[in-house]
């Protein structure tokens, strides 16, 4: 899908950053096209609600739009044709690094470069906003110009990848639902419709009574999915607004002028506008707002701002329609920060239940992990380990001699190497986070891993008695570990009794598992006590707050790298059949293709398969910005055949040669082809120990001038056709299947050859078959060994 522009609006500007290289990433691999202009908009504040951050986001890209068309101010007009999608980040959220939008999915997957070969694809794994795109994908063709708005809070999951039937409509906004059980959908914004389809009311966390009203015909209800297309008239009238007194406190230029930013929600606020059963009085009165700005933590002051805002929502919206479209077949799962671990995990096994998605394991594991899922993960262990059951083990490195890794654990994002035996107990949480100094002294990223329970909820107060941490009460907790409340709290949070786990300072600042891990453990440790009350430590909320996005992407990255590495060269080694191109593709995408080579220098590799690194050239030289070819006086030296079974060091050559190669594209095509040419020398080595299998007896020669012929009847190939020759017959085997034919209906053998012996030996080429036809005697050996330059006499 061509995008005119992709926007995402994000809470931070660090996070913002972190979030445009993504995105760049994922344009150069393909899944966004070339021309689609990428936006990443930092809300005007914080927590300003989804309606404030969609009208900022749209007055943005209309700016843009027009400043492109050489408008001297922002006009509709530009919108005119564009199809623009504007993703919302989302809320913190403390069980994934990167946040919801980037939350892993176990599932790889392979992106088509738009115009090019089917197989040019480039690897990845799936995350939670590619996940989104892909169904905007299939829904975009179904409707004309405009803007769609969706939500990264959730996951809209479906196994079947098939088309989806939709019956458009004619109506000026589109609100996409899910089908959902009524227990489900009573925590969830859930949809009243007509028979038409047209939106009568949209209600949010009502009891199942009352939203039993709303049920369809199979007996389920129709789920907001966070999912809305707005046509182009409905944009216009947006812009129009977006200036008028309070609506302009919703973006940048209210909020630069000194004006409160307004809390105003796309669902509460502006679309229920277009509900056919609200009234002007019940829609200024906010009563869905005031039950969903409860739940999700607004602020409920300025009533008269918000009538007086949602009154010009109504003078410009009410007029539009708005229809309900049912998204069969897909599953609405909602990622809440004020749920647990556990909770997220059930999502993750929704997707997945058990495998190795883009994971290697070195080492000896004694139990075949029952249940559990390693996703971008690489396990090293020299001696025998375990994985528990149900366990989730997501872009982590562990390299130890021995681990021990209980039943229901989720280890994310986390680096350990140690020398020493680790044991993590069962239904324990640790993430890896990544931070920038509290006091801004310098860029450089520190590490703080967080552990907890997976049933631990942690914003829920210290006083409820469900709270926990690392699956225990509070009370216990801090009997087992010798910690007070007051080593882990102000007196100001104890006295107002707001103590959590989110504003507890738990978590040390350090690179080593076991400064946290002794924290699950079951007895106290006085030594670790210690150690842990004279460091620096933080809360989870001032971790979230102080994250180094760019860092946590970066090494995310880095470990998909190293674990392609290993998948790769050792699938290659085994001489398994295995297809690199689409991790080619994504390794000069995301600048580790020097990785990448590494990985294929070595000598079993290339034996097996060196046309990988030339291909690897050619990806290489598709990358590099400039197209044009520049004749250089340069050369690259080759394996020569004399030298080609000495492997490791023809290997060594051309490693250490090709560094010279890299900076433009027409010295890496020359490279790339010199690495065929010692390919080719490999093969005639191959060829050439045949030499061994091949006995020679005397046998009676013909006479002087006899001609000996020899025909074989026309063929025509069926299937397979070459496959029976170097390199490919060398790669994959070759299969030929071919039939003889007549020529003009009769058995006869067009195809021969004759020779005789004579006295002088020399070789006569005749090219041709006329009597004008060019000649060519050899008569020295010598003479033939120019054969492979194409313009040799």
């Amino acid at each position: 899908m061509n995008w005119t522009c992709i926007v995402i609006t994000c809470s931070s500007l660090n996070r913002a950053r972190a979030v445009e290289k993504e995105l760049e990433c994922l344009k150069k691999k393909g899944k966004i096209e070339e021309s689609t202009i990428l936006l990443v908009v930092q809300d005007p504040a914080d927590n300003i609600g989804s309606g404030a951050a969609t009208l900022n986001a749209l007055v943005v890209v209309t700016e843009v739009l027009s400043a492109q068309q050489n408008y001297t101010v922002l006009t509709s007009d530009v919108l005119e044709d564009a199809v623009i999608l504007i993703l919302h980040y989302g809320r913190q959220y403390q069980f994934d690094v990167c946040g919801k939008a980037f939350i892993q999915l176990p599932c790889e997957v392979n992106v088509k470069i738009p115009g090019k070969a089917h197989c040019q694809m480039a690897s990845g794994v799936l995350t939670n906003i590619g996940n989104t795109l892909n169904l905007l994908e299939k829904l975009v063709l179904n409707y004309g110009p405009g803007v769609w708005v969706a939500s990264t809070d959730m996951l809209l999951w479906t196994k079947e990848q098939n088309e989806l039937n939709l019956n458009a409509g004619s109506r000026d906004v589109a609100l996409f639902c899910v089908p959902a059980d009524l227990e489900y959908g009573s925590d969830h914004g859930v949809v009243k419709m007509d028979h038409q389809g047209c939106v009568e009311d949209i209600l949010f966390c009502q009891d199942v009574n009352v939203i039993q009203d709303c049920c369809l015909e199979n007996g389920k209800v129709p789920l907001v999915s966070g999912l809305v297309y707005l046509s182009e008239n409905v944009v216009e009238s947006l812009l129009d607004i977006h200036g008028l007194s309070p609506l302009d406190s919703c973006t940048y230029i209210g909020v630069d002028s000194g004006t409160e930013p307004l809390q105003v929600s796309l669902y509460f606020d502006i679309l229920v506008a277009m509900a056919t059963c609200v009234s002007r009085e019940e829609f200024l009165e906010g009563d869905r707002w005031t039950n969903y700005s409860s739940r999700c933590g607004y602020n409920t002051e300025g009533v008269k701002a918000m009538i007086r805002a949602r009154s010009l929502v109504w003078d410009h919206l009410s007029s539009f329609q708005m229809s309900c479209v049912i998204l069969e077949g897909i599953e609405h799962l909602y990622w809440s920060e004020h749920s647990t671990a556990e909770d997220h995990m059930a999502i993750l096994r929704k997707c997945s239940q058990m495998g190795r998605i883009h994971s290697y394991v070195e080492g000896e594991l004694s139990n075949p992990p029952i249940d559990c899922l390693l996703l971008n993960s690489l396990v090293s262990v020299s001696r025998s380990s375990t994985l528990g059951k149900r366990t989730i083990l997501s872009s982590s490195t562990v390299s130890v001699e021995k681990v021990h890794i209980g039943d229901d654990c989720l280890v994310s994002d986390m680096k350990i190497m140690v020398k020493d035996k680790v044991v993590i107990p069962e239904k324990t949480v640790i993430l890896g986070f990544q931070i920038t100094p509290l006091d801004g002294s310098s860029s450089e990223s520190l590490d703080v891993p967080v552990v907890m329970g997976i049933k631990d909820i942690p914003f829920l107060s210290m006083s409820d008695s469900r709270s926990t941490f690392c699956n225990i009460p509070w009370e216990k907790f801090f009997q087992q570990t010798g910690i007070l409340p007051q080593d882990v709290w102000d007196e100001l949070y104890i006295e107002e009794s707001r103590c959590s786990l989110m504003n507890a300072c738990l978590f040390p600042v350090s690179s080593s598992i076991t400064d946290v891990l002794w924290l699950r453990t079951v007895c106290s440790n006085n030594d670790h006590l210690v150690k842990w009350k004279k460091s620096r430590r933080l809360s989870l909320q001032q971790i979230l707050d102080h994250q180094n996005c760019l860092s946590q992407f970066s090494i995310r990255r880095d470990r998909y790298a190293q674990v392609t590495c290993r998948i790769v060269a050792d699938k290659l080694q085994q001489e398994q059949r295995l297809s690199i191109l689409p991790y080619c593709l994504s390794a000069c995408a995301e600048g580790w293709d020097h990785m990448l080579l590494s990985a294929l220098d070595q000598e079993e590799i290339v034996k097996a398969d060196m046309w990988t690194t030339s291909d690897m050239f050619i990806v290489h030289y598709l990358h590099h910005l400039a197209i044009t070819f520049h004749p250089s006086p340069f050369s690259v030296p080759h394996i020569d055949s004399e030298k080609a079974g000495d492997i490791a060091g023809g290997t060594d050559a051309l490693r250490k040669e090709r560094e010279k190669w890299l900076d433009s594209p027409d010295h890496v095509m020359r490279a790339a082809r010199h690495y065929e040419g010692a390919l080719q020398a490999l093969i005639r080595h191959a060829v050439m120990s045949s030499y061994e299998h091949i006995k020679l007896v005397p046998s009676e020669l013909p006479s002087m001038n006899t001609w000996v012929t020899a025909k074989c009847p026309a063929r025509v190939d069926l299937q397979g056709g070459w496959t029976d020759t170097p390199p490919i017959c060398y790669e994959m085997g070759g299969s030929v299947v071919n039939i003889a034919v007549l020529v003009d209906g009769k058995v006869q053998k067009p195809i021969g050859a004759r020779a005789r012996r004579i006295q002088d030996l020399h070789l006569k080429f005749t090219i041709g078959n006329d009597e004008h036809s060019p000649k060519f005697i050899i008569g020295e050996i010598n003479n033939l060994l120019d054969y492979n330059q194409p313009k040799a006499h």
